[in-house]
């Protein structure tokens, strides 16, 4: 049970670094509501656990089979560029004016994005400090030797 909990711990530190998925979920969350932001948690959860099941299961060799792994190169490639696309045509629309009222505000989502700006804050003030103070306390050692 103990190396359970620490595999658990483990994984949700990895989990939790800032990267395009959950910049996603954050805005998708600050736009929708927590409903939406759960779903899509719950959705990079079970895609997250597929892969590691994947590569537990040893599907690596089948990337050794070339016509499979040219096709599941072309097909991460065709999800990039649509999503790469998608994510030009949405700023440029905002860029030229044409967002819909939607986009901009609901109630839902400003009072997400309050709540998540003062938690970001906080967490973001107590990082420095941390850092700050820790910063304070080993230089001068590491400085004298």
């Amino acid at each position: 049970m103990h190396a359970a909990a620490i595999g658990f711990g483990l994984g949700f530190f990895v989990a939790l670094q800032l990267g395009p998925m959950s910049l996603f979920l954050i805005r998708s969350t600050l736009r929708s509501g927590w409903r939406v932001g759960i779903a899509i948690g719950c959705g990079i959860a079970v895609i997250d656990g597929l892969y590691a099941a994947a590569g537990a299961g040893g599907a690596t060799p089948l990337l050794h089979i070339q016509p499979l792994r040219l096709g599941l190169g072309f097909l991460g490639a065709a999800v990039l560029i649509w999503l790469g696309a998608r994510t030009l045509y949405s700023a440029l629309r905002i860029r030229v004016g044409g967002e819909v009222p939607s986009d901009t505000s609901s109630p839902a989502s400003s009072a997400n994005a309050r709540a998540a700006l003062s938690t970001t804050d906080e967490m973001f003030s107590h990082t420095r400090d941390t850092i700050s103070s820790a910063h304070a306390r080993y230089t001068p050692s590491l400085l004298s030797k």
